[in-house]
């Protein structure tokens, strides 16, 4: 399985608008961008705990990107965590990334 996960904006809106994923949730997807070639198995990731741990951090300046590229699962954002904001989201961001994992897993038991 693979993915990745933007902030939407008018920017990647136009360099990621033919492979955007539709996750019928309609404040998830005016938020985010999800490209992915397996809709039924993000459909399953995406469940309404990670969906919505990842609007809070669309509500504190989400400005990365999480991506899984085979076993290798990331989050990366540009410059350092400065202020509380930031560090929130980050924080926000490590739980995010352990419960997407942990569901992965039990996806494959």
């Amino acid at each position: 399985m693979a993915f990745h996960i933007i902030k939407r904006n008018l920017q990647n809106k136009i360099n990621y608008g033919q492979n955007v994923l539709h996750i019928d949730d309609t404040e998830f997807d005016e938020n985010f961008i999800v490209n992915s070639p397996d809709r039924e198995r993000m459909l399953n990731l995406l469940n309404f705990s990670i969906k919505y741990k990842l609007l809070q951090t669309a509500n504190i300046d989400f400005k990365g990107e999480i991506t899984l590229d085979g076993n290798i699962l990331t989050y990366g954002e540009y410059g350092l965590p400065i202020d509380r904001r930031n560090l929130l989201r980050i924080e926000l961001m490590i739980h995010l990334l352990c419960e997407i994992a942990d569901t992965l897993t039990n996806e494959e038991d």
